[in-house]
């Protein structure tokens, strides 16, 4: 039954990551190129302008940085570096939302389906008198219960995925939403 379980977790975080996850982490990854398209196209001298220097012109013999560079193109290289990484943090950010609420939501039932187990535990070992210890059918009847308690809690933490999956989904669907605008 455990495993039965395992492998409806397994076929619900699957079919999750293929439907929500994976579209939204190419969106992000789309996103992260445009961000690095806007900056080349700022970088980019208008005609009859110099290109000015920048950290990444390391033949120049000087660590990168034109001698004739100002003050001000420093401060836009370093303003566009700022932007690039504000962009960056804007496209990953449903993709890391998505993540995190996978990783609540199964982290939820995980513990659900433990104090399941756990209570059941308690009230087998709660109906433990100090007469069947030694009467064979009694501890077999009550290990019968405690093995159909287990079972019932992890057939309702079964049931549990696909109401658990549907919100997933929905707060998922909704990124996605705030992704595209």
């Amino acid at each position: 039954l455990s495993a039965k379980f395992q492998s409806a977790v397994t076929t619900t975080a699957s079919s999750l990551e293929t439907t929500r996850i994976n579209p939204l982490k190419r969106a992000s990854h789309v996103c992260s190129i445009k961000c690095y398209d806007e900056i080349s196209a700022i970088a980019q001298p208008q005609s009859g302008q110099k290109k000015a220097g920048g950290f990444l012109n390391f033949g120049r013999g000087n660590g990168g940085i034109d001698a004739d560079e100002t003050p001000m193109a420093a401060a836009e290289v370093e303003k566009s570096a700022r932007k690039l990484h504000s962009c960056l943090e804007m496209c990953l950010h449903p993709a890391m939302m998505a993540n995190q609420i996978m990783k609540q939501e199964f982290d939820q039932l995980q513990n659900r389906a433990q104090r399941a187990s756990q209570n059941c535990h308690d009230d087998a070992t709660a109906n433990i008198t100090p007469d069947m210890q030694s009467n064979q059918s009694a501890m077999e009847a009550l290990q019968k219960k405690y093995e159909t308690c287990v079972s019932a809690a992890i057939k309702d933490q079964i049931d549990n995925l696909d109401p658990m999956k549907k919100r997933i989904d929905s707060r998922m669907a909704e990124l996605a939403k705030v992704d595209k605008n």
